[in-house]
């Protein structure tokens, strides 16, 4: 009687060897490799986009909310920790009306303000009419990426080329 557990030369053990399995793990850590950086490099330029928005957006909020007041609202920005302040504007999030501080270094920005200058200022203000009191530029950047956000000084508006 042919006992096929016996029979080595009819079946063949399921499973990989020890070469196959090195020459598997030698691929992904090459191509882990590759990726890494890359993924590192578009992560930093995404927060560097969105921190750029986000300074962008809330200056066009602090113009839109003293034109609408008809009051002024100053916008102040501090480098050393790259978080900034809106002056009597009121939080979208909180809904409430206090000063609104945003922290570029939180999550999900992880930025960092390089500069912001203003005529020679850090801060600036929007008259009743929307209109700044100095135009000017904020720099922001994350990893080896940087945005300028800047402030026109006779129109207010925001660009960021």
């Amino acid at each position: 009687m042919n006992q096929p557990w016996n029979n080595s030369s009819q079946h063949r053990r399921a499973g990989f060897t020890l070469i196959e399995a090195v020459m598997v793990l030698f691929i992904m850590a090459v191509l882990c490799a590759i990726a890494v950086p890359r993924y590192v490099n578009a992560s930093n330029s995404y927060r560097t986009n969105m921190a750029a928005g986000k300074v962008a957006a809330d200056l066009g909020l602090a113009r839109s909310q003293a034109w609408a007041s008809g009051s002024g609202h100053t916008v102040t920005f501090s480098v050393s920790a790259s978080q900034y302040t809106l002056v009597g504007v009121t939080d979208p999030v909180k809904k409430t009306q206090a000063n609104t501080v945003v922290n570029l270094t939180a999550n999900p920005y992880v930025s960092t303000i390089v500069s912001a200058n203003f005529g020679g200022q850090t801060s600036f203000v929007f008259d009743g009419y929307g209109i700044p009191s100095a135009g000017g530029t904020v720099v922001v950047s994350s990893g080896g990426y940087r945005r300028t956000i800047s402030l026109d000084a006779v129109s207010g508006n925001v660009t960021t080329p």
